[in-house]
């Protein structure tokens, strides 16, 4: 009933224009509503293989963040967490021990959750590219690597959304299945 409602207004409104009704509704109003509408109609998903399990969060109006778990250890880390409580809420259902926070870049659509998820989850490490990044444990560079229990994360150093943009390479030794690539907002053109 309230998403019915809330497409109702919104299409309503939409047909209406910037000159009527809606120019009255303030800004936020109009991005709490665009968002809840669109989070009803995303949901989450996950991709399994025999050694990671990935699920896909939808977090804000147009974002996601990403559970990567290492099915041996059940170990877990959480890219761009800007919305605490929904990761806790997945860290719980899978069953896993959230150690580790990989953040793509500082804006707060991205890193803006990091600070909440040290208050709820005390010791987190906390990875990023740039000092900016909320609630920094370690700032990495350029092939620098970490572990998440048996998996190993490699930095990509990829300043072109920001300066300090980092893209995280997801593998296990020896797999045959296919590596994880977080990219955050990260887009790239390559030519051979």
């Amino acid at each position: 009933m309230l998403f019915r409602s809330l497409l109702t207004n919104a299409c309503t409104l939409g047909f209406l224009g910037a000159a009527t009704t809606y120019s009255l509704v303030p800004v936020k109003v109009k991005a709490q509503a665009a968002a809840l509408i669109h989070n009803l109609v995303r949901k989450s998903s996950v991709v399994e293989q025999s050694n990671m399990k990935i699920e896909l969060l939808p977090a804000l109006s147009d974002n996601y963040m990403y559970l990567v778990i290492d099915v041996d250890s059940k170990e877990a880390a959480i890219v761009d967490p800007v919305e605490p409580i929904k990761v806790i809420e997945a860290v719980r259902k899978h069953g896993v021990r959230l150690t580790t926070v990989l953040t793509t870049h500082h804006h707060w659509d991205h890193a803006g959750g990091n600070e909440k998820m040290v208050r709820l989850m005390p010791g987190l490490k906390v990875y990023g590219g740039d000092d900016r990044v909320d609630a920094l444990t370690k700032k990495v560079t350029h092939s620098n690597t970490l572990k998440v229990g048996s998996l190993t994360v490699k930095c990509l150093f990829t300043p072109c959304h920001t300066t300090g943009h980092i893209c995280y390479y997801v593998t296990k030794e020896n797999s045959t299945e296919p590596p994880a690539v977080f990219t955050g907002i990260y887009l790239c053109c390559v030519t051979y």
